[in-house]
């Protein structure tokens, strides 16, 4: 199962009146949206960031906090 950095989310789609969910994961994100993500995040998300840029093979992005 893919890594998500939040809760998915439903929303009413408002012409048809359906239920759309919205799935939120780290491999959908830019390296750079994930650089400025890593600065502001928890330290549990933060390590699924760190994960997947070491599977992206980043390496100008160091461990240092």
């Amino acid at each position: 199962m893919p890594v998500k950095y939040k809760k998915s989310q439903k929303t009413k789609d408002k012409k048809t009146g359906k239920e759309v969910t919205e799935h939120f994961y780290i491999k959908q994100l830019s390296k750079d949206a994930l650089e400025t993500m890593y600065k502001e995040s928890k330290p549990k998300v933060r390590l699924k960031i760190l994960n997947e840029l070491q599977k992206r093979k980043v390496k100008e992005f160091g461990r240092s906090n």
